[in-house]
């Protein structure tokens, strides 16, 4: 059995129990809240073990499960790694790319897995479409959302980081050049966002991200020669149309033939746990190196860099 210890809120925790009792070969150790040690308070619940300290926290666990995503819990995810437990972690921890190397070289020194958190790419529609779309020309991805109760920066870049985590899953080549362009209509902060990236095999994938749209969108069009593939993340349809010419049209006539399936969804971070735990019981490799899980993070970095100069206030 894999003992997994939990850090972050109660709140933010009881997803994540429900997720793990579903997985195989886990003990849920319990819980840690930082917050909790740092205000000196401390409450009990029905639900899962709460320690009071990370020094008892530590070594009742095999593996953390770092369901907080504040940029507070850097140093304990440093602390656990010398500890030699194995981590599952959000890049939303992490302030920068030599965080994440710091990261990576002490799991690489304690030889332990160090996952990085990228639901998408377990994506069930995703997953479906992937041995189709090849040698991709052009890549479109909408991301509209509302957010009230977050205007912070990390909103929406939490949401370009999704949509560059698309991007790397279905398309093996180098960002060459990056455009980019925020605008502040609501908030301190971009509030809707578009991004040019061009690669280094030909290819040209458009973002746009807005978070002060009432009503929810995200879905993506991928386009090869003689196909384009839509895929929606919020229903897992997929449509993918082939243009036909008739074949007695004198016209330029031609026939889109859609054809449209749906997905059963699937529960992403279940199976990234699923892979975590197998890969620490069987000292197997991860689906997804935690440099994989990073290479996102870089270049959400340089977009926002790029978002910053040229913003525009409404």
């Amino acid at each position: 059995m894999v003992r997994i210890g939990l850090i972050g809120t109660l709140t933010q925790s009881l997803p994540h129990v429900e997720i793990l009792k579903k997985v195989p070969g886990v003990d849920i150790a319990g819980l840690f809240n930082p917050l909790k040690e740092l205000s000196g308070t401390s409450q009990s619940n029905g639900y899962i073990k709460e320690f009071d300290s990370f020094s008892q926290f530590i070594p009742r666990v095999d593996a953390i499960d770092f369901v907080s995503k504040s940029q507070n819990c850097f140093n304990i995810a440093k602390q656990a790694l010398k500890e030699t437990k194995h981590i599952f972690i959000s890049t939303s921890i992490l302030k920068n790319k030599q965080q994440a190397g710091q990261l990576i070289n002490l799991a690489n020194e304690a030889s332990v897995i160090l996952m990085v958190e990228r639901p998408v790419r377990y994506h069930a529609a995703l997953n479906a479409v992937l041995p189709q779309i090849k040698n991709l020309r052009l890549i479109e991805i909408h991301n509209q959302f509302y957010d009230k109760l977050d205007n912070s920066r990390e909103s929406i870049f939490r949401a370009i980081m999704t949509d560059i985590e698309i991007i790397y899953t279905v398309l093996q080549a180098n960002v060459k050049d990056v455009k980019a362009c925020g605008i502040k209509m609501a908030n301190i902060n971009p509030d809707v966002i578009s991004i040019r990236l061009e690669f280094d095999n030909a290819c040209v994938a458009n973002l746009n991200c807005s978070r002060i749209t009432p009503e929810n969108n995200h879905y993506g069009l991928f386009t090869q020669q003689d196909s384009i593939t839509r895929i929606d993340f919020l229903t897992n349809e997929i449509t993918v149309i082939k243009p036909k010419k008739n074949r007695h049209s004198v016209d330029d006539d031609y026939a889109l033939n859609p054809v449209t399936r749906k997905i059963i969804p699937n529960n992403p971070i279940l199976d990234e746990l699923i892979n975590f735990v197998i890969s620490i019981t069987n000292n197997s490799k991860l689906l997804s190196k935690p440099e994989d899980g990073f290479k996102s993070l870089y270049l959400a970095e340089k977009i926002m860099d790029s978002i910053n100069k040229v913003s525009i206030t409404a």
